[in-house]
């Protein structure tokens, strides 16, 4: 990796319906924007489609494991991270090039495209959806081929929030056991995740938080001024209505309660997991 290079590849890690669709908004406020949707725009989708590819899902790394059953192409996992190294590097080399003055944060899934989603813990739908995530290990490995520098943001958010964001308001899924089973089954990938790559962790963002607490956020976004980002996160957070405990029981009835206790108690685990590895690096 090259100790001058000011180039950072940040993938946001959260399941669906927690706020990756704010999350982009930001990007579009960060000091890197003019250079994500500028000369850079057309490399990182690229780059972006070889993560994942709704259209084509055996040409992609995340896509990829639920191709199986609906095409008879052969998946090339090995092909498929040469192209993502060519690309990280390609892109490093452009911002090097470039000479610009600040660090430029490149958001792995934060630009619009259609083939890629929001590549959040699950992305897409159908019925392998559950095969459907994002693995930091392959993406990780990508990096380290590429030499250069990779990150991860841990978003987390009121289970009862992303219940309601994906069953009531986006029809993610039609049976409510189904969608909390396979969230606890996400946020339980989530963390494995987070703890086998404690050095890349660059922020815990709970998405409920006020922005004076995301302050590791701003900074891996490219925010040198803290009350510049706090401004901008502001201006663009809308909180979530608080669910009472009578709108909680028509959300989720007392009989699957059971299993929203689960969902529950790894949310809690992954943010206090979360804080304990960023505090340990002092």
């Amino acid at each position: 990796m090259d100790p001058t290079s000011k180039t950072t590849f940040v993938f946001l890690v959260a399941t669906e319906g927690s706020g990756h669709h704010m999350y982009s908004v930001l990007c579009e406020k960060s000091p890197s924007r003019d250079r994500i949707n500028g000369e850079l725009s057309k490399d990182i989708k690229s780059l972006t489609s070889l993560l994942y590819d709704h259209k084509d899902k055996s040409s992609a790394l995340f896509s990829a494991p639920s191709s199986i059953e609906n095409s008879n192409k052969l998946v090339n996992g090995t092909f498929v991270v040469e192209g993502i190294v060519s690309k990280l590097q390609s892109i490093e080399e452009m911002i090097k090039n470039a000479s610009y003055p600040t660090t430029t944060t490149i958001p792995l899934n934060a630009v619009k495209a259609f083939k890629t989603g929001m590549m959040s813990y699950p992305n897409y739908g159908g019925i392998d959806k559950i095969l459907q995530y994002p693995d930091l290990s392959t993406l990780y490995y990508a990096c380290t081929l590429a030499g250069v520098s990779c990150r991860h943001v841990v978003l987390t958010r009121d289970p009862y929030d992303v219940i309601r964001s994906t069953t009531t308001r986006r029809k993610f899924f039609k049976s409510k056991i189904k969608a909390i089973q396979s969230y606890i089954t996400m946020l339980g990938v989530i963390l494995a995740q987070m703890t086998m790559y404690p050095d890349q962790l660059a922020a815990c963002w709970e998405y409920n938080a006020e922005g004076s607490d995301n302050e590791q956020l701003g900074t891996i976004m490219g925010w040198s001024d803290h009350m510049h980002f706090k401004k901008s996160y502001a201006s663009i957070f809308r909180e979530s209505h608080v669910l009472n405990a009578t709108e909680r029981l028509e959300l989720v009835p007392t009989e699957l309660e059971v299993y929203m206790l689960s969902m529950e108690k790894t949310t809690e685990t992954i943010q206090k997991t979360c804080k304990e590895i960023l505090q340990s690096r002092g």
